[in-house]
């Protein structure tokens, strides 16, 4: 058996849990001032 579908699934979750919190901010800044200037 092949370790590699368990080792994916726990990077992605990682990424998932770890990462994805720490970018939200610039995720929503970005999404932010592309409101703003397609509302302009």
């Amino acid at each position: 058996m092949s370790p590699g579908p368990c080792v994916t699934r726990h990077y992605l979750a990682f990424i998932h849990w770890e990462i994805m919190p720490l970018l939200r901010p610039y995720w929503g800044n970005v999404y932010v001032h592309n409101m703003e200037w397609l509302t302009q």
